[in-house]
């Protein structure tokens, strides 16, 4: 089981008038407040296949410069879950949630989060998705060769939404496919065959992706 909440809330502050025009309006961000709570009993950080624990270390950021005239206030919440089991013999089932949202009266396309790809929706142009908030979770079924080296089934499903001035939507995206991992003393490597879907319209070949993962160890 994989545990993880945050929590922060920020407000801006016009900067003294600069010499140079051109640095004329930037902000600088004071975070108010931000909380993390976690709890991981994951056995391996990369190749996990049962539980033991261990606790996560709270965490905070420094937020960027921002140009904007006006004081403007930020919330930022994220949360995240993951579950490995196994489930019979060489079979692990597994599962991960993320949830995302950011608010603030005032926001830059920059400050959005993006969606798609092997870390998120499998099937979706890696980072395509633009989104102020969201939530998705991520299934498998793998059938273990050796440690760290599986073949796995997938579905991945989730909703995300833009809210941007005056510009609001929400959509669902949903992704299915196989792939293979597998563990080499270079690393760890992945390639999965993916299809996205948006219900609602036409699924096709066209919608596939082929991503390709790699995570070295050290």
């Amino acid at each position: 089981m994989d545990l993880h909440g945050f929590v922060q809330i920020r407000q801006s502050s016009v900067a003294p008038e600069p010499k140079t025009p051109a640095l004329a309006g930037l902000q600088s961000f004071n975070p108010l407040g931000s909380a993390c709570i976690g709890n991981k009993t994951l056995d391996d950080p990369i190749t996990p296949r049962k539980d033991t624990f261990s606790i996560s270390r709270p965490a905070s950021a420094n937020a960027p410069f921002k140009a904007i005239p006006s004081a403007i206030l930020m919330a930022l919440v994220f949360s995240t879950a993951a579950l490995i089991r196994p489930v019979f013999k060489r079979w692990v089932a597994f599962l991960r949630t993320h949830a995302w949202w950011l608010y603030s009266p005032q926001l830059l396309m920059s400050e959005t989060r993006r969606l798609g790809g092997l870390h998120s929706l499998r099937g979706v142009d890696e980072e395509s998705l633009y989104a102020t908030w969201f939530a998705y979770a991520n299934s498998e079924i793998r059938y273990v060769f050796d440690p760290g080296s599986w073949f796995q089934l997938f579905v991945d499903a989730g909703r995300f939404g833009l809210d941007l001035n005056q510009s609001k939507r929400s959509q669902w995206q949903l992704g299915m496919g196989a792939g293979l991992t597998f563990l080499t003393p270079a690393g760890s490597f992945s390639v999965l065959y993916a299809l996205g879907i948006v219900p609602g319209e036409a699924a096709g070949f066209g919608q596939s992706k082929i991503h390709i993962g790699y995570q070295a160890r050290w």
